[in-house]
């Protein structure tokens, strides 16, 4: 019969985090999961921490987590973890070398969520969030809830590390700092903008507003807001949905790209010196100011991640080889030139004046 080991010889793993040590090598810190305070919080309902931390010391990651049996007594158990943290310093290390072990070792999760710190990646594991569970929870739902809301990406690190493999494809996954709460005894996790990579480094970081384009040209925004202002009023919007798509055509030049973004908003607010009440004409409106604010938030995040930051955010190079394998090898050299590479934006927007909740729930 094959061999097991018990839960309570297990260190469970919730979050790794990555440092660069004093001595040129790795800190490695491990947010685990406290069996016996998670029991005893379970029990009488306190508000005991579930979590602990450990910190290890190698040449190279594996190095350092090759210490944890013989430091702990126990068996690390990397299938709950749910986040990989990289701090500032690590980020300028060949990234393909330092993650490489947790892509090909199969005690360790590649499905993880990547994230930059903005500080030390300790600290952000070691943060108070006030609550009982481990903050690698708090910080994975964070990460999830602003990509649904179209703040920050959440990446998956085996994902991450396929682009960052790639020669031309753009890599990149969001920044995680800390910021005070009221009371100033617990943190609470701040979106710091899109950390890129490039030569398997870090690049630099996009801002937020670039961020929020970002999420558009990637299809990754789910149920995002957007205010506009319109010719009679100000209108805040809830996107319901949003489909892109991506047109290619040989140029004398290069290449031409359209790019297609099909989107339907709710109105969730209307802010007018005007009557009450949504009616056609203030719909177009908000139509209209839609298209025109997406179109400029496409345009700038482009025009900023590809023109002058050299970022294949939308895999144009993939989408040129797989049409015209022999043009594109031709345009690659000059693919960042705006007068070899036209990008154009089609945005399409639908804007309904009564909210889809009310409609799912009469039937309609």
């Amino acid at each position: 019969m094959p061999r097991s080991t018990e839960l309570d010889k297990r260190l469970i793993v919730e979050a790794v985090g990555l440092d660069a040590a004093p001595d040129g090598g790795y800190a490695v810190t491990l947010q685990t999961l406290d069996l016996h305070a998670a029991g005893a919080q379970n029990e009488r309902y306190g508000t005991e921490k579930s979590a602990r931390l450990f910190r290890f010391t190698g040449e190279t990651p594996g190095a350092a987590l090759a210490r944890v049996p013989a430091a702990t007594g126990l068996t690390p158990l990397y299938s709950q973890a749910r986040l990989l943290v990289l701090g500032r310093d690590v980020l300028r290390r060949p990234l393909q070398r330092t993650l490489d072990l947790f892509l090909r070792e199969y005690n360790t999760r590649g499905d993880v969520l990547l994230a930059a710190a903005e500080g030390q990646a300790a600290d952000l594991l070691a943060a108070d969030f006030g609550t009982p569970e481990p903050g690698a929870l708090f910080l994975e739902e964070t990460l999830l809830r602003a990509e649904t809301e179209g703040t920050a990406p959440a990446v998956q690190m085996y994902r991450f590390m396929d682009l960052l493999y790639s020669e031309t494809d753009a890599a990149f996954c969001p920044v995680l700092g800390l910021k005070d709460t009221a009371e100033q005894e617990t943190k609470l996790p701040a979106l710091c903008g899109t950390a890129f990579f490039a030569d398997g480094r870090y690049a630099f970081t996009a801002d937020a507003a670039a961020t929020a384009g970002l999420l558009y040209l990637t299809g990754r925004t789910k149920s995002a807001s957007l205010t506009v202002r319109g010719a009679d009023g100000t209108y805040t919007l809830r996107l319901l949905r949003a489909k892109k798509k991506l047109r290619t055509r040989r140029t004398e030049t290069g290449f031409a790209f359209t790019f297609a973004l099909n989107a339907a908003f709710d109105v969730t607010e209307f802010a007018s010196d005007g009557p009450p009440g949504l009616g056609e004409t203030q719909a177009e409106n908000a139509r209209r100011a839609a298209e025109e604010e997406l179109t400029r938030l496409l345009r700038r995040s482009f025009d900023l991640l590809y023109y002058e930051k050299r970022a294949d955010v939308c895999r144009l190079f993939r989408l040129a080889q797989l049409r015209r394998p022999k043009a594109a090898a031709d345009w690659r050299g000059r693919m960042y030139l705006p007068e070899h590479t036209r990008m154009t934006f089609d945005v399409r927007v639908t804007v309904r004046r009564t909210g889809m909740e009310r409609l799912r729930k009469s039937g309609s």
